[in-house]
């Protein structure tokens, strides 16, 4: 079997989805988080990160990189595909991976709106969250409603894109809990596949094991 390190901060960040992509297909990995600490002005310390990026230990300057038997795999999505490859959530014919594949590149873009709004600058960042929680979260929402298949958004079986979905639609849920019970409710084929990622033992498990992190 092969050996497996997954490196990123100690946080869920562009990391969890791999992680739950792993616990779902019960891969043994190596679970690698380097120090993020908060300072008082709202900037970030991260001394093992800074130090080992000096060391040229990460190929393209940043995290997460996932190690398989020593060759390093960079960038958050391609690590994601990787994986749902290997345990066998981004599989089928050409024409079913690229079905798949385009569900998730619309989830993408629903968190690069998010991310508009969540890293504008301050001044500006409530009204854009405001504005993303109105407008382009029930757009999104409606469009992925439409694609998607009674239970799971593609192929009517567990894939990439519903871990993908949840991932995101959970982190919008520490943030706003009322706004994503409203989005599911709304929404019932996109609860459906959010509940069996949600309810997968593998899952379930991981949640109650992993470290309790801010981000």
């Amino acid at each position: 079997m092969a050996s497996i390190k997954l490196t990123y901060f100690d946080i869920r960040g562009l990391a969890e989805t791999a992680r739950y992509l792993l616990k779902i297909g019960g891969v043994a990995f190596e679970d690698v988080r380097l120090s993020l600490t908060r300072n008082a002005d709202g900037s970030f310390s991260r001394p093992e990160f800074d130090a080992a990026k000096a060391a040229g230990q990460f190929p393209f300057g940043q995290v997460p990189i996932l190690e398989v038997d020593g060759v390093k795999i960079c960038q958050s999505k391609a690590i994601e595909r990787f994986l749902a490859r290997h345990v066998g959530l981004l599989n089928g014919t050409e024409v079913e991976v690229a079905v798949i594949e385009s569900a998730c590149e619309e989830i993408l873009d629903l968190a690069l709106a998010y991310r508009k709004a969540a890293y504008a600058p301050e001044a500006e960042r409530e009204a854009l969250k405001a504005a993303f929680y109105s407008t382009e979260l029930p757009k999104f929402a409606g469009l992925l409603e439409n694609f998607a298949g009674a239970e799971y958004l593609v192929g009517g079986k567990l894939s990439l894109a519903d871990v993908h979905l949840y991932a995101f639609l959970e982190r919008l849920g520490f943030e706003n809990a009322a706004a994503l019970t409203a989005t599911l409710d709304a929404h019932p084929k996109l609860k459906a596949s959010f509940n069996k990622v949600a309810q997968h033992p593998a899952i379930v498990e991981w949640q109650a094991a992993r470290p309790q992190t801010a981000m």
